[in-house]
């Protein structure tokens, strides 16, 4: 992908578009992995009966 800009501001505006999806993504993965994390405490807390400690 090979981008021209014409001036300053078509380079910042680009900047930007990229800079707000990579923070989005960033913000989906830590979410996810919080999910991930968060679901093995809740399944390592309970004991062969399905009764919590």
């Amino acid at each position: 992908m090979h981008a021209t800009f014409t001036s300053l501001h078509d380079l910042m505006v680009h900047t930007k578009g990229v800079t707000y999806a990579l923070m989005g993504l960033v913000l989906i993965g830590m979410v996810g992995f919080w999910l991930f994390l968060s679901g093995r405490e809740q399944d390592e807390t309970t004991d062969d009966h399905g009764h919590g400690h």
